[in-house]
């Protein structure tokens, strides 16, 4: 990725994870995984259901020990052949749910039996397992588990534009968070590089992208937060018809102006928008398209998919190749059509190397065409139709 986010100033990296004194939690949101950082002091650790062991400071020797269940809660013994009729969910092993009710089975290792309990009592059944040390420590102890993130940003008919984030996994009490753009085994080769200080600003450190969102504490497991909002004065949709396909609807292409004075001027980085129209004067979200990395200054293009209202057709007239030369020369007929209410930007373009536009015959299309590269632009009336021969020149 290149460094487009790297703002000026002097930016302050902690490098040694076994070296930090802050009395708080460091959790990294990476794009396949969660790890929480935990400071801890002491010679045992429980270990969380949903997390595994990732890595520990100041300490070369531990190990892990298993916890048995005590089972102190209501439980009755059964026999499994009276659950045949039951479709059972795995929870985790040796404990299973029983779909559309409140009933969990498990296998008691104190009885050697299979019992029924309520799901209420699921906390106590499930695995424990704890850190031992063979001394008392102070350190980090790094746990890794499911999750990822991802850049939501919303855009409005009147130009809001909103950039959020999504935050899919658990997050250990208070918390200092970092959103990493990358999978964990691509982003770093040790975990001593993760913690540093960053204030809420993206930045690329060691050519990954990291931006810290300040601290959290919440128990869900899916969080959505917005991060900021922004008044964009002016953007606009294109209707490109791309003759280099076979197609009959024009693809919409939304462009905005990234920049300052229209409202803009900031990095995107890429993740997903949803795009809203108006419905009985109320603002719905109607689309969830990607959306590609762009810088500041660096125009926004959104692919917004396919055109109900904007068809055409492209008929091959004519086609003669000169081998003398080897010079081919084609003519098309093109038709497109607006079925909307409303006035469209039309763009009609096609590439290739050796290509050039010899003639075109409607005057309502500007030509900014090159040797390589026909790009004809326009505005097409509502409920209207525009008929285009076109005549080009291939060199091979």
């Amino acid at each position: 990725m290149k460094k487009l986010f790297m703002e000026k100033g002097i930016i302050f990296f902690v490098l040694l994870v076994s070296t930090i004194l802050l009395s708080k939690n460091y959790t990294f949101f990476f794009k396949d995984c969660v790890i929480n950082y935990i400071e801890f002091s002491g010679n045992e650790f429980e270990i969380p259901s949903d997390q595994e062991i990732f890595w520990i400071s100041n300490v070369q020797n531990w190990q892990i020990k298993n916890k048995n269940n005590d089972y102190s809660f209501s439980f009755k013994i059964i026999n499994l052949d009276d659950y045949k009729d039951y479709y059972m969910e795995k929870i985790e092993d040796n404990i299973f749910s029983l779909k559309s009710t409140q009933i969990i089975i498990f296998y008691n290792n104190q009885l050697n039996r299979w019992c029924e309990t309520n799901k209420s009592n699921l906390k106590y059944l499930s695995k424990k397992e704890s850190i031992v040390f063979d001394k008392d420590i102070k350190g980090w102890i790094g746990l890794k588990s499911k999750g990822t993130w991802d850049f939501i940003y919303e855009m409005y008919n009147d130009g809001t534009f909103n950039k959020n984030i999504e935050l899919n996994g658990s997050i250990l009490g208070e918390s200092n968070v970092y959103l990493i753009n990358q999978k964990l085994n691509t982003s770093i080769n040790s975990s001593e590089r993760l913690m540093r200080s960053l204030n809420s600003v993206p930045k690329i450190y060691q050519d990954v992208f990291t931006l810290n969102i300040g601290m959290l504490n919440t128990k869900n497991k899916i969080n959505y937060i917005n991060l900021k909002s922004y008044d964009i004065l002016s953007f606009s949709d294109d209707y490109i018809i791309n003759l280099n396909n076979v197609q009959t609807s024009a693809e919409i292409i939304r462009t905005i102006e990234n920049t300052d004075y229209n409202g803009m001027g900031i990095d995107i980085v890429n993740g997903k928008i949803l795009i809203h129209e108006i419905f009985d004067d109320k603002s719905f979200a109607i689309k969830k398209v990607l959306i590609n990395n762009f810088s500041n200054g660096e125009n926004i293009k959104i692919d917004l998919g396919k055109s109900w209202n904007i068809k055409y057709k492209l008929n091959k007239t004519k086609d003669t190749f000169i081998s003398s030369s080897r010079t081919r020369f084609i003519e098309y007929t093109l038709i497109i059509n607006n079925y909307s209410n409303e006035e469209k930007k039309i763009s009609i373009e096609m590439k290739q190397p050796g290509l050039e536009l010899i003639n075109y015959d409607n005057n309502y299309f500007k030509n900014n065409s090159s040797i390589g590269s026909i790009e004809l632009k326009g505005k097409m009336k509502m409920n209207s139709q525009q008929k285009i021969k076109l005549s080009i020149k291939i060199q091979n």
